[in-house]
């Protein structure tokens, strides 16, 4: 399908309903959740960049810590299936009675 202009995509708004005022504000909040999307997807590509290069280079400049960081998440990465099943249910969280000498606030 090709791409709609937007007095197009307005007149199908409205044609669906919307007022003329109500349909440009669709418009707008499209266009902004599309441009929102695409900043969202090149912030996750540099961040992922960035931790390549930082990764990179503790390999080299760090070698033994690396090769432990390494280890320690092949070890936790098989050992994290049994952690959970293990794991205690959540406690319910004690009741905190108000201090009755505290100020209160506005007074």
């Amino acid at each position: 399908m090709a791409k709609q202009t937007k007095a197009e995509r307005i007149a199908a708004h409205m044609a669906a309903g919307l007022s003329a005022v109500d349909a440009e504000i669709a418009i707008v909040r499209e266009d902004a959740d599309a441009k929102l999307k695409g900043l969202r997807q090149r912030a996750a590509r540099e961040a992922k960049a960035q931790r390549e290069k930082a990764l990179s280079y503790i390999e080299t400049a760090h070698q033994a810590v690396f090769a432990e960081a390494m280890a320690a998440a092949a070890a936790g990465q098989k050992a994290a299936p049994a952690e959970q099943a293990e794991e205690p249910q959540s406690q319910p969280v004690e009741a905190v009675e108000p201090d009755p000498d505290a100020q209160r606030w506005g007074q």
